[in-house]
């Protein structure tokens, strides 16, 4: 096997990484072999043992990277001391169009290729699978309950509730293309009217 001094395991891994989201954008988890990814990035296969036990190791690392951007991308939303309800509304529609808009993402919603890479996952990698995007999220919707400006339900149940928002843009061409942007917009209001508090303004 061969050695890689600190500098060189560092350019490797960032390569495995940039050709690998390269490949798994294009082609999938399943028809994206390692000797595909070890070839762009021009390594013997055997290397990439030195760096993930499987592909789908790799796949979740790539994953979480983009779910961190797409983190900081909402960071002005969720940083806000308080969310009024259209505030909330475009919150979930811009989380929805990152995602639309993110082809590696989308694997997040695809049962067979989640259900692949848990299966060849360390109980340490699924819970960072499932936690990093449940925590930050959490934080959020229990500090709004404490200043009374999200409703009291089970936070969890709030998170679960927002996930599933994103769903809806999986399904585009089943909804229609010609009603999806207003089933959406819809859906958004519904649930920033359930899960938003506002003081009432009637005399």
């Amino acid at each position: 096997m061969p050695k890689f001094n600190d500098h060189q395991r560092q350019a490797i891994g960032e390569q495995f990484i940039e050709h690998a989201r390269n490949l798994f954008t294009q082609f999938g988890l399943k028809k994206t072999s390692i000797a595909d990814i070890t070839t762009a990035v021009g390594v013997a296969q055997g290397t990439f043992y030195l760096f993930y036990r499987s592909k789908e190791e790799l796949f979740l690392d790539i994953l979480l990277l983009e779910e961190r951007s797409v983190h900081a991308s909402l960071s002005s939303f969720l940083n806000q001391p308080k969310m009024n309800r259209s505030q909330f509304r475009q919150f979930l529609l811009h989380s929805i169009s990152l995602v639309e808009n993110n082809p590696l993402l989308k694997w997040l919603y695809d049962a067979d290729t989640m259900n692949a890479v848990i299966r060849k996952l360390s109980p340490e990698k699924q819970a960072e699978l499932f936690q990093q995007d449940k925590d930050t999220m959490k934080s959020w919707i229990e500090r709004g309950q404490a200043e009374g400006w999200i409703a009291a339900r089970e936070p969890d149940h709030i998170v679960s509730l927002m996930q599933a928002v994103v769903l809806v843009a999986l399904q585009k061409q089943q909804i229609g293309e010609d009603r999806y942007a207003v089933t959406l917009e819809l859906l958004c209001d519904c649930i920033a009217q359930g899960i938003i508090q506002e003081e009432s303004t009637d005399d």
